[in-house]
């Protein structure tokens, strides 16, 4: 068929054109409205406080880290004043068990995004 002298000959590409970029614009808008809905329903869960932010979990875990600290610390000094017997040599081993149980509980919220990921991981 032959177009008509006044019609551009790409006219219908400009259509095609025009209708993929509305539909394309389309699918963004849906992605968008969809990543919206989604961010909503985790801001309500966290605040009915179903869900909590890792830096929550890091927070929480280091404040129990001091509190365990604390308390880890006192017991070599309340053995030796309850137990007055005790020896030199099994008080250094506690102290040294004790040392590095501190240790290890002093770093474990740093130790929460790698945990994260390694549960993540686990759980797919």
């Amino acid at each position: 068929m032959n177009k008509p002298a006044n019609e551009p000959e790409n006219e219908g590409d400009e259509q095609g054109d025009d209708i993929e970029r509305e539909i394309r614009l389309q699918e963004a808008r849906i992605r968008l409205t969809e990543a919206q809905a989604l961010a909503q329903e985790l801001k309500n869960l966290r605040d009915e406080r179903g869900v909590v932010d890792t830096a929550f979990c890091s927070f929480a875990l280091s404040r129990l880290e001091n509190d365990i600290a604390s308390i880890l610390d006192s017991i070599p000094l309340s053995m030796q004043r309850r137990f007055v017997d005790i020896g030199k040599a099994q008080l250094e081993f506690l102290k040294k068990l004790i040392a590095k149980a501190t240790n290890n509980a002093t770093t474990t919220s740093g130790k929460i995004p790698e945990m994260l990921d390694e549960y993540i991981d686990s759980a797919s």
